[in-house]
């Protein structure tokens, strides 16, 4: 006769003190994944959009790929959604500067896919006492990336529409020099091309405007959608 082992059913069982979780995102096989890590875990899942849960405090588990510039476009919409309960990112990799955005948009915590099962229940629990949790490998790309004044300058033109050649004549820099410090840049920020720089940069609520342009304020008509997109740096 079958004998219920009372660890495992404790283990199982949502806990009085056990935050309650929504999971949230496009990939339905990583969110299974996620749903039965949380679950074996004994925390209590909310079946429904984020909000209220009904008495337990919740936690919102978005599963999003950080890797796509594109979708960070968005990352801060996605997290509001979430309202003032506090947001972990499951994302299959992400690089420091994507992180750093992450947590601009309002995340409270970041697990890379490959630590679902070692680290999820951690963060969660840890944002559910309003913690934040990342990563420590990425831990130091909270900061500000750091730019030298000449890519600084580059950038700022680039950003503006000029072309490498452009740039080129403007600082009297060869263009081969031109491109090197635009790949520095793009790797600093964590893009890969002028379109996804300009709207990084552009962002008011990234605070780049002030390094990059000078400004907090972009120019008049200056906006990530006139930026040319050339197939190189």
């Amino acid at each position: 006769m079958y004998r219920a082992d009372p660890v495992q059913d404790r283990q199982r069982r949502p806990t009085a003190d056990a935050p309650t979780v929504v999971v949230t995102g496009e990939d339905g096989l990583l969110r299974r994944r996620i749903t039965a890590t949380l679950s074996a875990a004994g925390l209590a899942l909310h079946a429904g959009p984020s909000g209220n849960a009904g008495g337990g405090f919740e936690v919102v588990v978005l599963v999003c790929d950080l890797s796509k510039v594109e979708r960070l476009v968005d990352l801060r919409a996605e997290v509001a959604q979430s309202g003032s309960a506090p947001t972990v990112i499951v994302s299959p990799e992400a690089h420091g500067p994507a992180m750093r955005r992450a947590l601009s948009a309002g995340a409270y915590g970041l697990v890379l896919d490959t630590d679902i099962d070692s680290a999820l229940v951690a963060a969660v629990r840890a944002v559910a006492a309003n913690q934040t949790c990342v990563p420590r490998a990425l831990k130091i790309a909270v900061d500000k990336p750091t730019l030298s004044h000449r890519e600084r300058e580059v950038l700022k033109l680039a950003v503006s529409g000029r072309t490498n050649g452009e740039i080129a004549a403007t600082l009297c820099l060869a263009e081969s020099t031109v491109k090197s410090h635009l790949s520095a840049a793009f790797h600093r920020l964590g893009v890969r091309s002028r379109r996804e720089a300009a709207t990084l940069v552009l962002d008011p609520e990234e605070g780049l405007m002030s390094i990059v342009l000078g400004t907090d304020t972009a120019q008049p008509g200056l906006v990530a959608s006139a930026v040319p997109q050339p197939s190189s740096a």
